[in-house]
């Protein structure tokens, strides 16, 4: 018969050698690597979308106005919440990154077509935006024309974000 315990080898290892915890530490280094340029994608995009919902703002505000006028009276580069246009100050300003000097309405702009059309810009980076957290959205512009389509820019030219 054995012994009434078993047997324990002297020469019996536990816990991970170096290699094995070098190889962890790449593999962590590796994926934050690759994973930290995309959070922050993420994050710029999400802090994009407050100015999105912004311009689909104004832009259901100005296509009020011309089915209400018939016409959008000739603007250059006129305020949102100039008279003509129709938006109050308060309208845009709740916003964390995005307060109402962000935005402006240029019409009117000649399309590729040759038709009169307007172009609703917002820029992060403006002087009058004073929103609690505009330093996070210096580098967004965002731009929609009056079919709604977004452009990566604040001028409505270009691609789509």
């Amino acid at each position: 018969m054995g012994p009434p315990y078993p047997l324990i080898c002297p020469q019996a290892r536990t816990g991970f050698t170096l290699i094995e915890l070098l190889l962890v530490v790449v593999l962590v280094a590796i994926l934050t690597a690759v994973g930290l340029p995309l959070y922050t994608g993420y994050i710029d995009r999400a802090r994009a979308s407050e100015g999105i919902a912004g311009l689909g703002t104004i832009r259901t505000v100005l296509r009020g106005k011309i089915a209400q006028t018939g016409s959008l009276s000739a603007m250059s580069a006129v305020p949102p919440t100039d008279e003509r246009v129709g938006m109050r100050l308060e309208d845009l300003n709740g916003g964390q990154y995005f307060s109402m000097g962000a935005y402006a309405v240029t019409s009117p702009r000649t399309t590729g077509s040759g038709s009169a059309s307007y172009c609703i810009g917002v820029d992060g980076g403006a002087a009058g935006n004073t929103a609690p957290a505009n330093s996070n959205a210096a580098n967004i512009k965002r731009s929609m024309d009056e079919q709604g389509t977004l452009y990566g820019n604040r001028s409505c030219t270009g691609a789509s974000p």
